[in-house]
């Protein structure tokens, strides 16, 4: 099979975590992520911490790959659940967001009415996007990956897109990845409405960017235990605790996610 973003032949498809394969939408699986279900995953205090942290390491990885200074423009792919797009245009950053349909915008609205000379919402599919060749800054696809089957295409549009910079995030395969099949049970029970999800190596990201030009790559962990262990125990200031511990023994060297990844261009 031939990858027809790159011409190059596609290695094996990423590995489907839970239940052996993806069993909802991989073309356009940001219509679930937009919906307000999803955005129930991150209520209370728990998810609130979550959400602080994507946003916080998000722009600490983005000013990082612009030398100490944000991007001007950013594409956000799949960003209908409204997770980045208020701490990208509180940062000042001229965001379009990307959603499979229009009906993807739900969750945007209030963000957009706040920010109308910042924020806008552009409806296409993930597998035909119709932005031109380099027109923003950074491309950033979060909550995404995980959920697409053709993911080096997805790269390299992203690729074709960006000036600059790429940012994603996805599941290890490593550290306590590894028991996701024996463990989607009861990560199930915990977050009632969790999905299969797919799994990369660290280092196949790495070079499936460095191929596409990226070569100015840093990645950070988010959380070292696992996110259901977090939800369960139900404690964020515990849960923060328990993170810097974690880190302090270096943990992080060998498990923890989702990983976000921030590729650039050489200078």
């Amino acid at each position: 099979m031939t990858n027809r973003a790159t011409g190059t032949p596609d290695e094996r498809l990423p590995k489907a975590a839970g239940a052996g394969r993806a069993s909802h939408d991989v073309e356009a699986p940001d219509i679930e992520t937009s919906s307000d279900a999803y955005a129930g995953r991150f209520r209370g205090g728990v998810g609130a911490w979550f959400l602080e942290v994507q946003a916080r390491e998000v722009l600490r990885l983005l000013r990082q790959a612009g030398g100490g200074s944000l991007p001007e423009t950013v594409l956000e792919l799949g960003g209908g659940h409204a997770q980045l797009a208020g701490p990208l245009a509180a940062a000042g950053i001229r965001l379009d967001v990307q959603g499979s349909v229009p009906a993807c915008v739900a969750r945007l609205s209030r963000i957009i009415e706040a920010h109308p000379d910042l924020v806008s919402f552009k409806a296409a599919r993930l597998t035909a996007l119709p932005f031109a060749d380099a027109s923003y800054d950074a491309v950033v696809a979060v909550r995404l990956m995980a959920h697409v089957e053709r993911w080096r295409p997805l790269l390299a549009d992203m690729a074709r897109l960006s000036r600059r910079t790429i940012l994603v995030d996805f599941a290890p395969d490593d550290g306590f990845q590894k028991l996701a099949d024996a463990s989607f049970g009861l990560k199930r029970r915990v977050e009632s409405n969790t999905r299969p999800f797919f799994t990369h190596s660290i280092r196949e990201v790495e070079a499936a960017l460095s191929g596409l030009g990226f070569t100015e790559i840093t990645w950070h962990r988010q959380f070292i235990l696992p996110m259901a262990a977090h939800r369960a125990l139900g404690r964020p200031g515990l849960s923060r605790t328990a993170e810097v511990v974690a880190r302090t023994l270096g943990l992080d060297r060998l498990t923890g996610g989702p990983v976000l990844m921030c590729a650039s261009r050489p200078r």
